[in-house]
């Protein structure tokens, strides 16, 4: 589900390796100030828009296959 945003934002994306190869791009990379200035970012846009206290981004798909 991350996909779209790796298109646009690839460092905020983790590379996936296979045999030392990068072989595509996971889950959003908890490392880089990059990942959490997005989120920053998209927060403040939903908020601007969208009135309610709570929303829901997903990430209960997390592919652990590439960490």
């Amino acid at each position: 589900h991350t996909r779209s945003w790796g298109v646009a934002y690839p460092e905020i994306l983790t590379k996936c390796y296979l045999l030392g190869e990068v072989v595509g791009l996971g889950p959003m990379d908890p490392t880089q100030n990059s990942t959490y200035n997005l989120i920053g970012d998209l927060f403040r846009e939903v908020q601007e828009v969208f009135p309610d206290k709570y929303f829901h981004l997903g990430g209960d798909e997390v592919a652990m296959d590439c960490w």
